[in-house]
């Protein structure tokens, strides 16, 4: 393989970043959606510190660090092939959706692991894939934050119910090793 098409590609690539960071600068940083944003970014934590079992502090961020980086790594996944992107992200040079991956997604999840624990994970497991898939993603979608290309609020339900559950699964390990 010649060096040369990789050095023209990456070129292109930190073009086109600058243009993206020059656009998100211009347009993005400061207006409402920035701010909605950041607050949903910060504001889901503060009710988690709020709110939180105490005791189940180690085990509860360990979990949500697992979340994150498992939505980071599905939500560059779904951006790279395509399938959706965001148009007002937080930081500029990330295409993915900050508020969800690092505080809505994770602080969502930890709320319902320590509500209703004789409730089956299954059954929270499909309430959760249904208001994330069906509620949320057409409500961002509403507001232009969520642009799906190629993707369906199903195929969103179909994948985080599994998700949901494997999240869980890694919560109740975390319960046998004395985190």
């Amino acid at each position: 393989m010649n060096n040369r098409v990789l050095d023209d590609i990456h070129s292109k690539f930190v073009d086109i970043n600058k243009e993206l960071f020059n656009l998100w600068r211009v347009e993005v940083l400061f207006s409402w959606r920035w701010w909605l944003n950041l607050a949903l970014t910060i504001i889901p934590w503060i009710i988690w510190m709020r709110y939180r079992r105490r005791e189940d502090t180690i085990r509860m961020l360990f979990t949500a660090f697992v979340i994150a980086v498992v939505t980071d790594f599905l939500d560059i996944i779904g951006i790279s092939y395509g399938l959706w992107h965001y148009d007002w992200t937080l930081l500029p040079l990330f295409p993915i959706y900050i508020p969800w991956n690092f505080s809505l997604f994770p602080v969502l999840i930890m709320f319902m692991f320590q509500t209703m624990p004789k409730v089956s994970p299954i059954i929270k497991a499909l309430g959760f894939g249904g208001f994330s898939g069906y509620l949320m993603e057409p409500v961002f979608s509403k507001i232009g934050m969520y642009h799906n290309i190629r993707w369906s609020c199903f195929k969103s339900f179909i994948i985080y119910v599994p998700l949901y559950l494997f999240f869980f699964w890694v919560y109740k390990q975390t319960e046998k090793c004395k985190i």
